[in-house]
């Protein structure tokens, strides 16, 4: 029998005795009913007051609010208003931002893995003449060279070492600490893969002596030594960069000062015939000159290397040409960058290659000129004079340390203040104690240092902390419709985004507009089957009766015929002389006369580079750098 069953019997059992027992007090008697109608009437009333208000108010009023917003929105009652705004908010934007994101965060390129070439020319700010001491820029295994003993070796100061040299022409004695090795740690420190630094620079030599000669690879010349060892070193492979420093011996004459834009861009032509089409060179604009005399010609030089600059909005301008500011660096011996100032300028150039060659979402050149009226006299007041560039930039302290100058018509005029403009924080405004009333212009940093050692501090910056480069005279415009703030601007190749036309280091030229993206650029991937770009029809091919040691003749490096060498654009005004020392470099820098008998080098070989020896497949050996392009045949035939 069931639980229900037992009970249903034990409740019927007691129906029957309540009945029984009722019937049998009504036989003997006794009066019930009076008794039993008063509690009927008590108990009656009270369950049916009490019980029905208790329970509807409170299951009906909880009950119904809780679940109608629930079950109102699926239903579309009124509900609907106030859960869809709360929903569609919610999910929406957390779902779509994040399909959005996902591909652009998910790179499908194979990271860089190989290395970044760099050739370190010029004079002796690229060779490097900062202190050497235990505050030197330590080493790093990502960064090697392509030393002048024609060997790789984990990259240290100095980068332009002249133990072992080879090609005597660029040897240096007095190298110190450079730019080089900071340059290439940071590049690698952000994610670039390898550096690999090849050294050509050499103290005192002019432009005339980096020109092309009939034979490119000619290692008694300065350039025909750089193409060889640019060659060697990457072994066919795409240079990514030039780092080019130059420009103080041109300050010689008046003719080289005034001819150098025309001999730098004779360079580059002569460089992009041989090391890569469209070579990006990212350059230093000189450095200030401890003797106000040599400063002056100095600030010809470098107006004219702001020109040349890809975005100046001048003629001048050259593609894939960027300028790094070097003018508030610390000197020594009045014209060489100090250990300190060699590193920030490693430092800026490392920012310099990352925004401009590689596209990436970095700050890396600092205020330029604006294109348009850079500077300017509102017509109504002509004892002001406005300065405007294409970035914000800091407020005046120690007016931007009295670093501008202007001049009436050749006279310099006395200034009252100099401050950032109240009403453009892209404006420096300039107050004179009299208005102007010829030809007005403004000069920028041509001031000479008090003293070696000397940072400025204070000088015009942008956002990032990188300065404006130094400039001048440039013409102040008279115009009533000029205003201060940079809105007609057309800089876009300076911050907005550049056109780049660069093998980024993989032997493959790539032409694209960077809208400043780390993107594409950190993946790109380097092929061994690329050819160097040499000139048209031309393809040095390795002897194999090579002796091994490096030599002027053909049967060891490379050599073209003097029909593939591209002729100068113009004839080469600049000309190399001993009088270029007094005002270029310090008279321990004379140029070396280039030898005339050919020099007996040491034998060539490449031991491992950084990390190569951990490499699969990477094998040390003693032959010269071009034949490792044979060792696959090698291995194949064992």
């Amino acid at each position: 029998m069931s639980f229900r069953s037992s009970i249903l019997v034990v409740l019927l059992g007691l129906g029957s005795l309540t009945f029984g027992a009722s019937s049998a007090l009504a036989a003997k008697g006794v009066a019930l009913v009076p008794q039993a109608a008063p509690q009927a009437a008590t108990a009656t009333p009270t369950p049916t007051p009490t019980r029905t208000p208790t329970r509807t108010p409170t299951r009906t009023p909880t009950r119904t609010p809780t679940r109608t917003p629930t079950r109102t929105p699926t239903q579309g009652a009124a509900g609907t208003a106030t859960r869809t705004p709360t929903r569609t908010p919610t999910r929406t934007p957390t779902l779509s931002g994040t399909r959005t994101a996902t591909p652009t965060a998910t790179p499908t390129a194979t990271p860089f893995t190989g290395y970044r070439y760099l050739v370190i020319a010029g004079q002796s700010n690229a060779s490097g003449r900062g202190e050497l001491n235990a505050s030197n820029e330590t080493s790093d295994s990502r960064v090697s060279i392509y030393g002048n003993d024609y060997l790789v070796h984990t990259a240290s100061e100095p980068t332009d070492s002249a133990t072992g040299q080879v090609d005597t022409v660029s040897l240096d004695t007095i190298a110190f600490h450079s730019f080089a090795l900071k340059a290439g740690k940071d590049l690698a420190n952000a994610g670039y893969g390898k550096v690999r630094l090849i050294p050509c620079a050499k103290g005192a030599s002019s432009l005339a002596q980096w020109f092309v000669t009939a034979n490119a690879y000619d290692r008694t010349t300065l350039f025909g030594s750089c193409n060889n060892r640019r060659k060697v070193a990457t072994g066919g492979k795409a240079l990514t960069a030039i780092l080019w420093y130059q420009g103080e011996s041109e300050n010689a004459s008046d003719q080289l000062r005034q001819a150098f834009a025309a001999n730098h861009t004779t360079f580059v032509q002569n460089a992009r015939s041989y090391f890569g089409a469209s070579v990006p060179i990212v350059y230093a604009q000189l450095a200030k000159n401890g003797r106000e005399e040599f400063n002056k010609g100095f600030q010809v030089i470098a107006e004219q290397q702001r020109q040349l600059e890809t975005g100046s909005g001048s003629s001048l301008a050259l593609t894939n040409h960027f300028m790094v500011v070097t003018f508030d660096l610390p000197l020594t011996g009045g014209i060489h960058l100090t250990q300190a100032g060699q590193k920030e300028l490693g430092r800026r150039i490392a920012l310099a290659l990352r925004q401009r060659v590689f596209g990436e979402a970095v700050q890396g050149t600092g205020p330029r000129l604006r294109t348009s009226k850079p500077a300017f006299q509102p017509a109504s007041n002509r004892t002001l004079v406005k300065v405007v560039f294409n970035q914000n930039i800091n407020t005046a302290v120690n007016q931007y340390d009295h670093q501008f100058r202007v001049f009436d018509n050749g006279v310099e005029a006395t200034i009252s203040s100099i401050v950032r403009d109240p009403s453009s924080a892209k404006t420096v405004l300039i107050t004179l104690a009299k208005a102007t009333t010829g030809t007005t212009t403004v000069s920028y940093g041509d001031i000479a240092p008090a003293s070696d050692g000397i940072w400025l501090t204070n000088i015009v910056k942008g956002a990032s902390n990188l300065p404006a480069p130094r400039f001048g005279p440039i013409t102040a415009v008279v115009d009533a419709a000029a205003v201060a703030d940079a809105t007609d601007d057309s800089d876009s190749g300076l911050d907005l985004g550049i056109v780049i036309t660069t093998t980024l280091g993989t032997g493959e030229p790539v032409t694209t507009t960077v809208a400043l993206t780390p993107t594409a650029t950190m993946t790109d991937t380097p092929t061994a089957t690329v050819t160097p770009t040499l000139t048209p029809s031309v393809t040095p091919t390795p002897s194999a009766t090579a002796t091994m040691t490096p030599s002027d003749t053909a049967t060891v490096t490379p050599v073209e015929t003097a029909t593939s060498t591209p002729s100068p654009s113009a004839t080469p005004t600049a000309t190399a002389s001993a009088t270029t020392t007094p005002e270029a470099e310090s008279a321990t820098e004379t140029p070396t006369p280039t030898p005339t008998a050919t020099p007996t080098p040491t034998p060539l070989s490449e031991g491992p580079g950084p990390g190569e020896s951990n490499d699969p497949g990477s094998v040390a050996t003693p032959l010269e750098l071009p034949l490792r392009l044979w060792l696959p045949l090698i291995r194949h035939t064992r």
